[in-house]
């Protein structure tokens, strides 16, 4: 008669070395994530309303010129591609 194997544990699973699961020192001591997320925007400096305008502008003003450059670019390859197919 087959039996599943009935052997019993000397030490219950999480005390194997003499620990407790989830009762660990540092865990105790630990704000957990919350509250170490909280620590951390405590020290962002957040930038005032002058450098958030500049790199506003900046970053539009960026954006256009990327959108006329790529613009060019798909005009030129388009005609180039027009050109070399109706030879």
């Amino acid at each position: 008669r087959l039996t599943h194997c009935t052997r019993k544990q000397s030490k219950p699973p999480g005390k194997a070395w003499g620990i407790e699961m989830g009762d660990s020192e540092k865990k105790q001591k630990s704000p957990g994530f919350f509250g170490g997320v909280k620590a951390e925007f405590k020290k962002i400096v957040w930038p005032d309303r002058q450098e958030t305008l500049k790199q506003s502008v900046a970053v539009v003003a960026i954006s256009v010129v990327m959108g006329v450059i790529i613009a060019i670019i798909d005009y030129v390859a388009k005609n180039g591609v027009h050109f070399l197919t109706s030879i």
